[in-house]
């Protein structure tokens, strides 16, 4: 469960979880006090935002990966 974010955030919950016999979020409740806006779960995010996130991310990681190697092959 997310218990912490910056005053102000805006949080994605795409976490699905069972408790008490009910879904819910991956985020907690006292998140509300602080967050400006978080997205509804369940029925907020759904299969395709979380494959095109995932997506994004992955692609983030390869831009990274393709500097850093650039940078090490100069420092040879």
């Amino acid at each position: 469960m997310i218990k912490t974010a910056k005053p102000g955030a805006i949080l994605l919950d795409v976490g699905v979880s069972r408790v008490d016999g009910k879904v819910t979020g991956d985020i907690d409740p006292a998140l509300y006090e602080v967050a400006s806006w978080i997205s509804p779960n369940p029925g907020g995010v759904g299969p395709m935002t979380r494959a095109m996130l995932l997506n994004k991310v992955v692609e983030a990681s390869e831009r990274c990966r393709r500097k850093v190697d650039a940078n090490d092959s100069r420092d040879r």
